[in-house]
């Protein structure tokens, strides 16, 4: 990605004459098909929109980490972690690359749909097999971020009602997530303080207890289920999952399965 960015510094400067990294001025489509060469060019349109979706796909051999990082973070780091710096890569998809999306190739959007459902599938099976709750929700967390490369490769890939509501979808994706993140995981930390634990099956009992807190608890995991109407992930996962049915058809139940 670094390479990219220093590749369109450098043809910047050299037909235009002036050293600058502004975005709006080295991402500018017109500038990028008529002074880029071709050979450059190919490299660029590979690069950030590959190497850019692996931080929001969260790649499963690229992020073997994450989990880990959720587990032994203290609860305010992981509620930063979940709800605002996992989106910034959702950030850079609509804010950053989709002004150029023009210059992608589409089989490299194609293969970006591919990276966001077996990241999507792969991280939810996962969860499934979790006995600590938090280390749970790191995978659920993880897997959800599926949806936003998922909705921007096809919404590219789409025309009119159906690209409209597979963006709108990934945008409204982004923010219910890093809500829904950090109401769970600061419910969870309640849970910990109170219990000193977060193995799942140490907590039966839990409302009995501390009705309150496993109230709230109860709530965001619900809310973390997008396919739950009124809560706010059914909103951007389902316009995402109808939208995309145009483009990759019967691969959807994958993504409904997941």
């Amino acid at each position: 990605m670094l390479l990219s960015i220093l590749t369109l510094y450098n043809f910047y400067f050299i037909y235009k004459g002036v050293y600058t990294f502004q975005m709006s001025l080295l991402l500018n489509p017109t500038f990028i098909s008529t002074h880029v060469p071709p050979f450059w060019r190919g490299l660029h349109a590979f690069r950030v929109p590959a190497l850019l979706p692996c931080e929001v796909a969260l790649i499963p051999p690229l992020h073997s980490w994450l989990p880990d990082a959720y587990e032994t973070a203290p609860y305010p780091g992981t509620v930063i972690l979940a709800g605002a710096l996992s989106l910034m890569g959702g950030f850079g998809l609509f804010g950053i690359l989709l002004p150029i999306a023009q210059v992608f190739p589409a089989p490299l959007l194609g293969f970006l749909i591919f990276l966001g459902i077996v990241s999507l599938v792969y991280f939810s099976l996962v969860a499934m097999m979790q006995r600590n709750l938090k280390r749970m929700m790191a995978y659920a967390s993880a897997g959800a971020m599926g949806f936003v490369t998922i909705s921007f490769a096809a919404g590219i890939l789409e025309n009119g009602y159906d690209m409209n509501l597979e963006l709108a979808g990934g945008m409204f994706q982004i923010v219910a997530h890093g809500l829904i993140m950090a109401a769970v995981f600061t419910s969870l930390y309640y849970i910990s303080e109170f219990t000193g634990h977060e193995r799942i099956p140490s907590l039966g009992g839990l409302y009995r207890e501390a009705p309150l807190a496993s109230s709230m608890l109860l709530a965001a995991l619900m809310a973390s289920l997008g396919g739950l109407p009124g809560f706010a992930g059914f909103i951007g996962e389902f316009s995402i999952v109808v939208a995309s049915f145009q483009v990759i058809s019967w691969a959807i139940m994958l993504v409904i399965f997941a």
